[in-house]
């Protein structure tokens, strides 16, 4: 898996996504919708595995870094 990290980003945001057990549905980055128009989700199966940290220890840490952090 590839990860990118914006300089203006919170570290909920690409942590919680990496974690996260329900994502939005997308095919080659174009996001799924439904009839209606609404966001599709999928469940991971199998669900990401942290191996070794702890996501809510570096979402702090990112988010004290400020601009400048290097993840």
């Amino acid at each position: 898996m590839l990860i990118k990290f914006f300089p203006n980003g919170k570290g909920a945001g690409p942590v919680g996504y990496l974690v996260a057990e329900h994502v939005l549905a997308d095919s080659n980055r174009d996001l799924i919708r439904d009839a209606d128009g609404k966001p599709m989700t999928v469940t991971r199966d199998p669900l990401h595995e942290v191996l070794c940290g702890n996501p809510e220890r570096t979402e702090a840490l990112t988010d004290a870094s400020g601009p400048t952090a290097l993840a």
